[in-house]
């Protein structure tokens, strides 16, 4: 009542304001992102069909992957869906090729409940204009993936330079005096965010970078990722100099894509042209001590050396991004079992004409052979295509193009066959077994003259050199150093004093050391070693090693020990122990890159 009389005393057109307008409401702008924005939904680049790809921050280890170079902690991001895990490193600096974080540093299989994790990824990282960086500030989840589609994490932060290495003086060292088009020292005014998708169902990780100019002049560059070897792992080129596993030999070569193998998991790298996001393109692939380079779009060596000449009208792999614009490059990460799944996988995302190929693998006595390492050869040109690798069974499957194959298992130890040759049909299904070349065993026994049990090195050579299987000649199955051609195995005796090799049928000369403090077999050692005939039959060398140095009162010891693996270094823990005490160190010193 009294509030009635009190508002038929106001005047009514104040009256009629209080009641039938509301008090206008002042609508902020959202907050800035803080990222240089991409709108993935109208890119047509990522499927969102599905359930299942999640993202999210790892708040227990037991979360992580694990592995033998997993380097993943606490605080990271994961990505995985039903194929795959891959671990986003939160912002850091270390000392490394790739010193900032925001990049993949850990990747697996999806694996069963309780089945260990084989993680050995070493890092990816954008690089551009041969030396810059991004200082990743932001690390984020931008799409947890919980109402289905794709899961998106997404890295930001500014241009900074590469302060690992002087990329210049690398150049100079291997192109004599020249000068980049573009010095990598001077600093751009970019903000770049990186954006990895993983969509349900799929066997890759989209990685999309969006470079951001503030600046007021158009910026022309190179632009590409640094990957590191890491684990345990062999990388292989299909375009490149090797015609196999390794890259020995290869500085610049043309790649379409490439990858790692690993043992039970594989890795590939694919970029896709500027001009067109949905077509792959070739780069330039540089290879130096375990660390790849690639030049995106830069086609080979020539596209790479435009780049150091001033006069030149073509620069393959370059890169423009107009002053406040902002423009985008495109790659894919791919996780497999093997290297043939993920060329299979790579066919099937571009619709290409495919055949299923089912390979049985075999000892040479015909029983099956788990783990039997495939090498698939065009038939025309003789360059190796990818790599199966057999389950526990012996059978290895996956999809190929149809056409006409060279195809062979081996290994080393085992005789080298002739490759078989394979057509695979348009339609339908293509079935081969292929046998592993026989092999003998060389079991070696050493012992002190108390008949204890003794660490060592084994040195096998060929007794008629050069040896009729060359290690080099193995690199269709594995990446082999060079060596020279009377070499056929180095092997290292473990706690246990025994050694089983096995080697291909032959005649061979057996050498066996302890370091400096120990006598060397035979008495004939270094020059000649002792003769073994492995032609028809298995054989067994006794062989003893006495301490001839008095070393008491001092120790060896080696002060610059990797405990991590390192891309110049891919070997396991295991090994590196194994090797030292067949030398007789004594005390070995971790001293990682950047870690206590």
């Amino acid at each position: 009542m009294a509030k009635n009389r009190a508002m038929r005393r106001l005047p009514l057109a104040l009256v009629l304001f209080l009641t039938a307008c509301p008090q206008k409401q002042v609508i902020k702008p959202p907050e800035p992102s803080g990222r240089c924005d991409v709108d993935l939904s109208t890119l047509d680049q990522f499927s969102n069909v599905g359930t299942g790809a999640t993202a999210t921050t790892v708040t227990e280890a037991s979360q992580l992957i694990g592995g033998n170079y997993a380097q993943g902690r606490v605080g990271d991001l994961l990505l995985e869906n039903d194929r795959l895990r891959v671990v986003i490193q939160q912002p850091t600096h270390l000392i490394a090729p790739i010193p900032y974080g925001g990049t993949i540093i850990d990747a697996d299989l999806k694996r069963s409940a309780g089945t260990a994790g084989r993680d050995e990824f070493g890092k990816m990282g954008l690089v551009y204009a041969f030396g810059r960086t991004v200082n990743h500030t932001k690390v984020e989840v931008l799409n947890d993936g919980s109402k289905g589609g794709y899961a998106v994490i997404a890295a930001t932060g500014e241009d900074t330079v590469v302060d690992y290495v002087n990329v210049k003086n690398v150049i100079s060292d291997f192109l004599g005096n020249v000068q980049l088009v573009r010095d990598p020292n001077e600093p751009m005014p970019y903000l770049v965010t990186t954006y990895y998708v993983l969509s349900p169902g799929e066997s890759r990780v989209r990685v999309l970078s969006a470079f951001c100019n503030q600046g007021k002049d158009t910026i022309s560059m190179q632009v590409g990722d640094i990957v590191e070897q890491g684990g345990v792992s062999e990388i292989f080129n299909p375009d490149g100099c090797t015609n196999g596993l390794g890259a020995k030999g290869c500085l610049v070569d043309p790649s379409s894509w490439f990858g790692y193998q690993a043992d039970g998991v594989a890795y590939g790298y694919r970029a896709y042209k500027f001009a067109d996001s949905k077509t792959p393109a070739t780069n330039a692939l540089l290879y130096v001590a375990g660390v790849a380079a690639v030049l995106a779009d830069g086609e080979n060596q020539a596209g790479l050396l435009s780049w150091v000449d001033a006069n030149a009208t073509r620069r393959p792999g370059a890169f423009g991004v107009l002053p406040g614009d902002k423009r985008t490059f495109l790659r894919d990460f791919f996780v497999g079992k093997d290297l043939g799944e993920i060329t299979g996988a790579m066919l099937a995302l571009d619709a290409a004409p495919k055949s299923r190929l089912t390979v049985t693998t075999q000892n040479a006595d015909g029983t099956p052979l788990p783990g039997g390492r495939v090498t698939i050869k065009n038939a025309e040109s003789g360059r190796m295509q990818t790599l199966f690798v057999a389950d526990a069974q012996g059978l290895a499957r996956g999809d190929v193009r149809p056409g006409n194959y060279l195809m062979g298992v081996g290994a080393l130890g085992s005789a080298i066959e002739a490759l078989t040759p394979v057509s695979v049909p348009s339609n339908g299904e293509a079935n081969v077994t292929l046998r592993k070349g026989a092999s003998r065993l060389l079991t070696v026994q050493v012992a002190d003259p108390f008949n204890r049990p003794l660490t060592s090195k084994v040195v096998v050579r060929c007794s008629n050199p050069p040896c009729t299987n060359q290690l080099i000649d193995y690199r269709g199955w594995a990446n082999v150093e060079d060596q020279p051609s009377d070499l056929q195995a180095i092997v290292h005796v473990g706690a246990d004093g025994r050694a089983v090799i096995p080697l291909p049928p032959g005649e061979y000369e057996v050498l066996v050391s302890r370091g400096m403090e120990f006598s060397a077999f035979p008495d004939t050692y270094p020059v000649r070693g002792q003769a073994v005939d492995l032609r028809t039959a298995d054989q067994t060398v006794p062989v003893t090693l006495a301490q001839v140095v008095d070393s008491t009162g001092w120790m060896s010891a080696d002060l610059h020990v990797h405990a991590m693996g390192s891309p110049d270094s891919a070997v396991s823990n295991s090994v590196r122990a194994m090797s030292f005490a067949a030398e007789g160190v004594d005390v070995l010193v971790s001293t990682d890159h950047d870690y206590i």
